[in-house]
């Protein structure tokens, strides 16, 4: 019986658990229970606001706290307010007008009442549109007891989406220096200057790391220059950047204060030639790198360094695949953990011989995610033992007995040992594509390591993943798992 167990047995029993439903069914078992199920279960509080929440649960349990009902704000680590409501400037919008604003009203009195209950709160996240309604003696009063909770490190903000937003008038910088603890601040939505956000921000964390926009104006990020002299910023301890928007010409200004800079993830973004040379003059070297755009500026500034540990990139052309292979690859052959490629067209990006020769030199990788649109050079196959392209007169990877992708997936398989995931990408199926292709390959790698295997084309996914001597295959089109013993391959 599970009144019976231990308290240490039955928090284990709870840490198994991967849903709130089943966490909520186990809690309603007895008392013992439900005491071991509740941190989990208010491990992450979401509340959502809006016409179409008005019965959401979550805010019951801020009524509850508010008349002293329940103790449960203890327990939140990760709370989210989330606005649920029709678009701006549609008639949806405009009749729910009224609803909204009492909605919202009522949400900020009662998160005004209870905000100091949260002590264990890690991450907050809130939408504030400007125009939701939001009073600035409330959302003040909120910022400062946010400031004041010990444990809170992450904070993130979502101004909205539409034109001409600008930051709202009651965060000001009197309520925003108030933190002081910070190593995570997340700015969504297009606005046209967030410098009375992010210079207190970063003008009063010394231990802020993690900075995350997320927008659709240039002017966003340009005002990361502009705040310097007025917050007196020197030297910033951000190592990880994620940027959803444009940059333009004055962010290289910013970059010689980002000195521990590590981690940089840009995608949709116009990134200027001078971004790049400024990281080279600077010495600032990357760890990590996503990117979904290849420039003249990117190769030079990866060809001026090594050590690169993970790389994702999104070329749209061949521009840049053979200075990619030929010299880019080489300076990080020793560091690479993780290279992902992502295309959807043929060409020299694509899993070759001249790709696997210099894929073999990484002998760090444990990810390798790669599009397979070959084209097959009649008389030229890859000979991993020899480590070189073997130029043959009467045959060739198309001629052979072996699917084409059947022979690259054994020479990756062979080449790289320390492999644990393999994604391959490629066009519609054909024969060549079935299970007996992935069978074939991975009965040629016998190996006691795990793999994760995908093999996938624009609308067919084939996946396979060692379990105890068995391999899953999964097509992702109708969902059918095929367990094969290892004994059968």
């Amino acid at each position: 019986m599970l009144f019976d167990l231990p308290a240490e047995l039955t928090e284990h029993v709870v840490r198994q658990l991967n849903s709130q439903s089943e966490l909520l069914r186990l809690g309603s078992a007895c008392r013992q229970a439900r005491a071991a199920c509740k941190p989990h279960i208010f491990f992450d509080l979401r509340i959502q606001v809006g016409r179409e929440s008005q019965n959401d649960r979550n805010m019951s349990i801020l009524k509850s706290l508010s008349r002293g009902e329940t103790d449960v704000a203890k327990f939140v680590h990760n709370l989210s307010i989330i606005t649920n409501f029709p678009y701006r400037y549609t008639d949806a919008y405009n009749k729910t007008a009224r609803t909204k604003a009492r909605a919202l009203e009522k949400m900020m009195k009662l998160i005004v009442s209870v905000i100091l209950q949260f002590v264990s709160l890690n991450y907050f996240h809130c939408d504030l549109e400007c125009s939701g309604g939001y009073k600035s003696p409330d959302v003040d009063i909120i910022v400062r007891a946010l400031a004041k909770l010990p444990r809170l490190t992450s904070l993130s903000l979502d101004f909205g989406h539409g034109p001409f937003l600008l930051v709202p008038p009651y965060l000001t910088r009197s309520s925003l220096s108030q933190f002081r603890n910070l190593r995570s601040v997340e700015i969504c939505g297009e606005a046209s200057s967030y410098e009375t956000v992010l210079g207190p921000l970063l003008a009063n964390n010394p231990e802020l790391t993690r900075l995350t926009i997320f927008g659709g104006q240039s002017a966003l990020v340009t005002t990361l220059g502009e705040f310097q002299a007025r917050y007196d910023i020197h030297n910033i301890p951000i190592t990880s950047i994620f940027i959803r928007c444009s940059l333009d010409a004055t962010i290289p200004q910013f970059l010689p204060h980002l000195r521990h800079l590590r981690i940089a993830d840009i995608n949709n973004a116009v990134i200027p030639a001078d971004f790049w040379m400024a990281l080279i003059h600077k010495g600032i070297t990357l760890v990590t790198l996503l990117t979904d755009i290849t420039t003249d500026a990117l190769m030079a500034y990866l060809e001026s360094y090594s050590g690169l540990e993970v790389l994702s990139l999104s070329p749209m052309n061949d521009h840049h695949a053979e200075a990619f292979y030929r010299r880019v690859l080489l300076h990080h052959s020793y560091s690479l953990r993780k290279l992902s490629i992502e295309i959807k067209s043929t060409g020299k990006w694509c899993i070759g011989p001249r790709a696997l020769e210099v894929l073999s030199r990484c002998m760090k990788l444990v990810e390798l995610n790669m599009p397979i649109y070959i084209i097959h050079q009649p008389g030229v196959v890859y000979d991993p033992r020899q480590g070189a392209v073997s130029a043959l007169k009467t045959l060739s990877c198309s001629q052979s007995s072996c699917p084409p992708v059947q022979v690259y997936l054994q020479h990756i398989l062979t080449l790289l040992p320390n492999l644990q995931k393999l994604y391959l990408r490629g066009p519609q199926p054909i024969e060549e594509y079935t299970s007996l292709c992935l069978q074939s390959a991975i009965s040629h790698f016998r190996s006691d390591r795990l793999l994760d295997l995908e093999v996938s084309t624009d609308l067919w996914v084939y996946r396979a993943k060692r379990e105890d001597d068995v391999y899953v295959l999964r097509c992702v089109g109708t969902w059918k798992v095929t367990r094969l013993p290892w004994r059968l391959w």
